[in-house]
């Protein structure tokens, strides 16, 4: 299981409402597992890459507060991170496909599926799912992944306990690719 969960938005707004998510849950900063959510500064969408170093950085500087705060300041930003297990989810898109939930984010939209609690039936419940069967080094590991694809990770596990840097990737062809994009072969 994670330590703590990470979700990024695409501005303040859609964190405010993924904050109301969370707590739905039980999910807050002192939680187990903690939840954070990090906006895109100042409303402007900065990517998924920008937005993996603003997640870092916001845990970094939290748990750096709260190391000195101790007396044990950290050495470095990566002994931060030694024996944790954070799992940042990308869900900051503008879901234009599915625009009645563009504010609230479709990592939040239900889903018609059974769940033990109806009102937790969301790619976002099935996301943390997932991911709480994948075996997790005991030195720590950041999962990064993208909160709109349900990729069922948990039964393909091989590899996620392995130290350094774990990537995955299903095979398709340039076509499909092109497909997806709308572009012409």
């Amino acid at each position: 299981m994670f330590d703590h969960v990470v979700l990024t938005a695409s501005n303040e707004g859609q964190a405010a409402a993924y904050r109301a998510e969370l707590a739905h849950r039980g999910l807050h900063a002192r939680s187990t597992p903690a939840a954070t959510v990090v906006p895109d500064p100042r409303g402007r969408r900065v990517g998924s890459g920008l937005s993996t170093l603003l997640a870092l950085e916001s845990l970094a500087e939290t748990w750096g507060r709260e190391a000195e705060a101790r007396g044990a300041p950290p050495a470095d930003a990566a002994s931060l991170f030694r024996d944790r297990h954070v799992c940042v989810i990308h869900a900051g898109g503008d879901s234009k496909r599915l625009p009645a939930y563009a504010a609230h984010g479709k990592i939040f939209t239900p889903l018609p599926i059974d769940a033990p609690d109806p009102r937790h039936a969301t790619l976002f419940d099935l996301l943390l799912e997932d991911f709480s069967r994948i075996p997790l080094p005991a030195e720590g590991r950041v999962v990064i992944a993208t909160g709109d694809v349900y990729l069922d990770l948990g039964k393909h596990p091989r590899g996620f306990d392995s130290p350094g840097i774990v990537g995955v990737a299903w095979a398709s062809s340039p076509e499909r690719g092109r497909e997806a994009r709308g572009l012409p072969r």
